[in-house]
């Protein structure tokens, strides 16, 4: 009966101990997120206006995977991507990542 109490109490500890490590990993990364959007979403428009399309892909890429994202910000991505995305090709895997995060739905080929 010792032994059986003995492995829950360590079986619980375990379990705290793994919850509070992985509170801690998503409180780091939300406020690393918090902080690195701005610089982002700078360089990104810095990107759009220089039409640097391997700057607009790395930015871009960093934007939309924020969890941060503004409601507006994807707007105005989706606009600036659809319309580079006819002469540069190789935007459409970002289109793709924009238009589920504006729309909420994948894109529909017309």
């Amino acid at each position: 009966m010792n032994s059986n109490f003995i492995l829950i109490f360590i079986w619980l500890l375990f379990s705290l101990v793994f919850m509070l490590l992985v509170f801690l990993y998503i409180l780091n990364r939300n406020a690393k997120h918090n902080l690195n959007y701005p610089h982002q979403w700078k360089n990104y428009k810095e990107a759009i206006e220089n039409r640097d399309i391997d700057a607009i892909l790395n930015y871009g890429k960093s934007v939309v995977m924020n969890d941060h994202f503004e409601i507006d910000h994807r707007k105005e991505m989706f606009e600036d991507i659809q319309a580079l995305k006819k002469e540069h090709p190789e935007l459409e895997p970002l289109w793709i990542d924009v238009h589920y995060k504006y729309k909420g739905v994948d894109p529909v080929e017309e």
